[in-house]
């Protein structure tokens, strides 16, 4: 520097000055108190580097720069960073991360050489970290997560009674049991595929459904309904040897057949009259006439035939049908054949014949009921 000066002021007293001076410039001062050059201040215990506002002080136990402090066991920087000889704080007592050789601590989340802990619910280590508390949690390791009953791993998850892997789903316990996968679904002893429905003894296929087994089955399809060996279709109804159609009803098989149509009735080919009346009546009939045995007393009854034959042996009396009908009857004497009588007839002076009791005679008795009123007359054979 140009013009410097060394001025000893104050001759050899204790609080000598040393300045180094450049016009008006002091750059250096020492006396017994300290040295300073600048913004350095070096005193007996500390040296200061800066201003007030913004300085670094340095003595035997504290080096400080600004609100930074080091000392022999810690350095604080600021109000909320603290770093000692067991490790680092930042923060306040609220919100504070702590940093030691073992362990990092974030608020309630702690990292160590083990395992990370995030408040009191969450924790991971090297197996697996766990969500939740002892009631409700949640696991994930390397081959599972579990979250409350629930498990999840590689080849299956399971919730409560449900069980899903990469073949099936099983709803349910050994008991009762629903399997999904991916052809079917089974629940219990039902069973649903891509080709049939199986409940109990019902089957529904694509085509038909069958109820019951194969003694007592129920099928319905497309164009017919079978229950056991009857048969509904969209033409006939068959049960056993009965066949009912649009045209009529057919009763037995080839041999023996009874036949109800539109136009008639028949038994084994045969036409047989319809007794319901206004019907037109083509051909005759043949009849067999009804026996009635050596007779006594009695009521002639239409229903046994139109045709009837007796043997007298007695007198007898012959009471009035109690329906009207038409009725004839072949009477042969017998031995000890007796009179005749009638109750219930209203007849005129003439009967017919005169009728006797010889023995073998015979005679035909005629018996008209119409509208409640019985006549007859007698036809002798000999």
């Amino acid at each position: 520097m140009s013009q410097n000066k060394f001025v000893a002021r104050n001759g050899l007293q204790a609080n000598l000055d040393i300045a180094v001076v450049e016009g008006t410039n002091t750059y250096f001062i020492a006396n017994s108190s300290g040295t300073r050059v600048g913004n350095v201040v070096i005193a007996n215990n500390v040296i200061s580097i800066g201003n007030s506002s913004v300085n670094t002080v340095a003595n035997s136990t504290t080096i400080t720069v600004g609100a930074s402090v080091i000392n022999s066991t810690a350095q604080v920087v600021g109000a909320n960073v603290i770093m000692s000889l067991t490790g680092l704080s930042v923060g306040n007592a609220t919100t504070n991360a702590v940093v030691t050789a073992t362990s990092v601590t974030v608020g309630s989340a702690v990292i160590n050489g083990t395992s990370i802990s995030i408040g009191a619910n969450v924790a991971l280590n090297t197996d697996f970290l766990t969500v939740g508390n002892t009631s409700v949690n949640a696991v994930v390791n390397s081959t599972a997560i579990v979250i409350g009953s629930a498990i999840m791993n590689t080849s299956s998850f399971v919730v409560g009674k449900a069980n899903i892997t990469d073949g099936a789903m099983l709803l349910g316990n050994a008991t009762v049991n629903t399997t999904i996968n991916s052809i079917g679904l089974v629940t219990g002893t039902t069973v649903v595929n891509s080709t049939v429905v199986l409940v109990g003894n019902v089957t529904a296929t694509g085509t038909t459904v069958t109820v019951g087994n194969s003694t007592v089955n129920t099928a319905i399809g497309a164009t017919s309904l079978a229950v056991g060996t009857t048969v509904v279709n969209t033409t006939a109804v068959l049960c056993g040897n009965t066949t009912l159609t649009q045209n009529g009803i057919l009763v037995g098989n080839a041999t023996v057949n009874t036949a109800i149509t539109t136009t008639g009735f028949s038994v084994s080919g045969a036409p047989v009259a319809i007794t319901s009346g206004k019907q037109n009546l083509t051909g005759g009939f043949t009849v067999t006439a009804h026996n009635l045995g050596t007779v006594g007393s009695f009521t002639p009854n239409a229903q046994l035939g139109q045709f009837q034959y007796a043997t007298i042996n007695s007198a007898i009396t012959i009471t009035a049908p109690t329906s009207d009908c038409g009725i004839d009857i072949l009477f042969t004497n017998g031995a000890s054949a007796g009179a005749v009588s009638f109750s219930g007839f209203t007849v005129g002076s003439n009967t017919g014949d005169a009728r006797v009791n010889n023995s073998g005679y015979r005679f035909i008795l005629s018996i008209i009921r119409i509208n409640g009123i019985s006549t007859y007359v007698w036809k002798a054979l000999q």
